[in-house]
């Protein structure tokens, strides 16, 4: 019978910790209001900083320095620099003339395209120092963007350390109190004790929602992170050598 069991999603355990008290305590469940946005304010944070980082990410593609690498690989393609592996040096000793003749034309070739080659070069530095900073920039959103989550799991948290509260000491206590009075009042405020615990639970369940959405966005800054890594490593490899 276990094997039919559905694996349920690892769920996520958080301590708690006195500022996690304090956001329960001041939480008042009954109030409708109050449990419609509970956690409203963590929740703008990381939607607005999730918006902001994918724009980002989608700007940060490969864009000017790309093209100047791609321009200075093809220049460097249209010269002649392979011209010379194509004769071997030794079986062109018996021929002097034709030997120089060959690299006079290879060096006639590199010097048509050496002034663009250092133009292109001089730009690929300037975007390495533009790769550098967005690298150390995503660094400090990556931070950033740990530290909103940790605010978001602290509302979860709260809000979880509220239900429990809820359901094993309220509830019990007011059902009781129904049960012994038959008064329809205290079993009308029992009905609506159990509907602010779903209300709740309905929300505490999509601020998990919003933690899983909001988890994405560490890979994708450090997907962009590594591509711009990758493309100032091809620039220092073209530049430098």
């Amino acid at each position: 019978m276990s094997d039919l069991v559905t694996a349920q999603p690892e769920v996520m355990e958080i301590a708690t910790t006195p500022e996690v008290v304090a956001i329960a305590d001041q939480f008042d469940p009954f109030d409708s209001v109050a449990t419609i946005t509970f956690g409203r304010e963590s929740l703008e944070k990381i939607t607005a900083f999730s918006d902001s980082i994918l724009e980002q990410v989608r700007v940060r593609d490969s864009g000017e320095a790309g093209d100047i690498l791609h321009a200075m690989v093809s220049s460097m393609d249209s010269s002649a620099f392979d011209q010379l592996g194509e004769r071997s040096l030794l079986s062109r000793l018996p021929l002097i003339g034709e030997m120089f003749d060959s690299f006079k034309k290879f060096s006639t070739s590199f010097d048509s395209v050496k002034n663009q080659l250092d133009n292109l070069a001089d730009r690929l530095e300037g975007q390495e120092v533009k790769l550098a900073h967005d690298i150390n920039q995503l660094d400090d959103l990556y931070q950033h963007n740990l530290e909103l989550l940790h605010g978001l799991e602290q509302y979860i948290a709260a809000g979880r350390y509220k239900l429990t509260q809820l359901n094993q000491e309220v509830l019990p206590q007011l059902l009781a109190k129904s049960e012994q009075s038959s008064d329809a009042l205290d079993a009308q405020q029992y009905r609506d004790a159990t509907q602010a615990v779903a209300r709740l639970e309905k929300r505490v369940h999509n601020l998990e929602l919003t933690r899983l959405a909001a988890i994405q966005t560490a890979p994708q800054i450090r997907l962009s992170q590594e591509g711009n890594k990758m493309l100032m490593e091809d620039i220092q490899d073209i530049v430098h050598n």
